[in-house]
């Protein structure tokens, strides 16, 4: 449940995911001195982290053009495959989208984020299988994480009708859950199995 005391969970990757206020600092930066990116420590990370903040700026093209240049240079870049992945699926291209989250997972099948981001697209595809699958990955990286455990959940019932696994599930998720949306997604989602089973205790009680 909700502890004021106990900070949001992070992902290692997470930091190269930058908020709103930290790109447009960034952004700034880089605008005001000519190649600031590459002129910093680390500059491919210094790039990737540049080109998520254009993307959420909406500089959808520049972002691609830096990101390209740094899986030119560095396939295996880490996060640069995933921040792909989201501007192609901004642009419109989940093919596209799909073939670079997947590119990231090879080479770091432990990013959370991209597991999050291609099972989201699977399941707007249509492949309930697939995000399934994504989702059991992440709760196994990433048993901390409230999140993971209601979207499996979401994938069990969904696809199989478990109630039980996926109350199991939704228990996890509602201990580990630490901002007000989280838990009430949780109790969503368990509102839900009670629905789904009080005609069968009916139907019971009526053959009883």
């Amino acid at each position: 449940m909700m502890n004021g005391s106990r900070a949001p969970k992070r992902n290692g990757h997470d930091a190269a995911r930058p908020s709103a206020n930290g790109c447009v600092r960034i952004r700034a930066q880089s605008a005001w001195i000519p190649g600031a990116a590459e002129a910093w420590p680390k500059p491919s990370v210094n790039r990737v982290t540049l080109a998520a903040c254009q993307a959420l700026l909406g500089e959808d093209e520049q972002a691609e053009e830096i990101l390209r240049a740094v899986l030119s240079e560095h396939p295996a870049q880490p996060m640069a495959n995933y921040h792909l992945g989201r501007v192609l699926q901004s642009q419109g291209k989940p093919r596209e989208a799909q073939a670079a989250y997947r590119l990231e997972l090879e080479c770091c099948e432990n990013n959370v984020p991209a597991r999050f981001a291609l099972g989201d697209l699977l399941l707007q595809q249509g492949d309930l299988a697939g995000y399934r699958d994504q989702m059991e990955h992440v709760v196994a990286i990433a048993p901390d994480r409230a999140k993971g455990y209601f979207l499996l959940a979401r994938a069990v019932l969904s696809d199989t009708s478990d109630l039980d696994r996926a109350e199991t599930l939704i228990d996890a998720g509602l201990a580990l859950a630490d901002t007000a949306s989280l838990e009430a997604q949780g109790h969503r989602l368990r509102a839900e199995i009670d629905s789904r089973r009080q005609p069968k205790a009916a139907m019971r009680g009526a053959l009883g």
